[in-house]
């Protein structure tokens, strides 16, 4: 498990978006085991709708929120991320 989601979840969702051309996959040329994903152009459009629909919902969380209160988030959410680096 990665994050709670399973290793075949994970599977079928990379194989799912290569299929519709939106991801390719290439072989690390030092270790075969590892696999890079790379977006496509073809997700160009679909990015474009999702960041549009992120910003809208980041103005709607943080309407009332300082700078402040936003630099003390960005600090503790780079600390959460570092220990579940950690944990992997």
């Amino acid at each position: 498990m990665v994050l709670g989601v399973s290793k075949t979840l994970i599977s079928r969702s990379v194989d799912s978006l290569e299929k519709k051309g939106l991801i390719c996959t290439c072989i690390d040329e030092k270790d075969s085991r590892i696999h890079h994903l790379q977006l496509t152009g073809e997700c160009k459009p679909i990015l474009k709708i999702i960041d549009e629909e992120i910003g809208k919902i980041n103005k709607t969380l943080f309407n009332d929120v300082s700078v402040e209160e936003m630099k003390s988030l960005k600090q503790t959410m780079s600390k959460l991320q570092k220990c579940v680096e950690k944990e992997e």
